[in-house]
């Protein structure tokens, strides 16, 4: 398997441009090659969920 694991922290700084981070986030997922897939795991989703 190839691709990109993103964890709670990158997700939360990609959709949330008030972090002062999105910029880097963005830039990254933009760099990466176009079949290179991106993935996020079921804990991340239920952090996301839940508020953590």
């Amino acid at each position: 398997m190839h691709g990109y694991l993103l964890d709670t922290n990158t997700i939360r700084n990609w959709f949330d441009g008030d972090t002062g981070r999105f910029p880097a986030v963005k830039a990254a997922a933009d760099a990466r090659a176009a079949d290179s897939p991106l993935y996020v795991s079921a804990i991340t989703l239920g952090e996301i969920e839940f508020g953590h």
